[in-house]
């Protein structure tokens, strides 16, 4: 790819680095519940997610994770039932979370949007958005959807420990 570029382009510093640079920025989480919220049950209702992603750049090689996001939870009003001593407010009024998080620079052909739940230890993989398919500008900002409505497939545990690459 660089022997395409002019002696002074700006993108050969990037291209010609060693290590895959992993997204920054913790995606950001506005919670919400759909408009047709009776039509749907809440699969939010008792989960603690943390949000989390990752980019695949155009030689097939995937960054390490970015931070993770703030829980995706908001309780209800605190309630108490006396006969069981359970607190009943504890569950997430709300039903979706739209996830915001960064598109990656000219070299990123991939996002991997992933997910984690409090009560175990895997890393899922919610969805890969193609850059190319959607459209996606480089730098940018992209807002995706999750209703927690589907089942996930498990990111191998070495990419979920894995801090930075290793480079000879």
């Amino acid at each position: 790819r660089c022997k395409t570029y002019n002696i002074d382009d700006a993108k050969i510093s990037d291209d010609i680095d060693v290590v895959l640079r992993p997204p920054l920025s913790a995606p950001y989480i506005k919670l919400s519940n759909n408009d047709v919220a009776n039509l749907r049950p809440n699969n939010l209702e008792q989960k603690f997610l943390y949000f989390s992603y990752r980019f695949k750049y155009v030689d097939n090689e995937y960054s390490s994770m970015s931070p993770y996001s703030a829980v995706s939870f908001q309780p209800k009003a605190f309630s108490i039932d006396i006969e069981t001593g359970e607190n009943k407010g504890m569950v997430n009024i709300f039903n979706q979370a739209n996830i915001i998080f960064e598109t990656g620079n000219q070299f990123v052909k991939e996002i991997q949007l992933l997910v984690r739940d409090t009560s175990g230890l895997n890393v899922r993989i919610v969805d890969s958005f193609n850059k190319n398919e959607l459209g996606l500008s480089d730098n940018s900002s992209f807002e995706f959807t999750f209703m927690n409505n589907k089942t996930y497939a498990a990111l191998p545990a070495d990419q979920t420990t894995r801090l930075f690459d290793n480079v000879p």
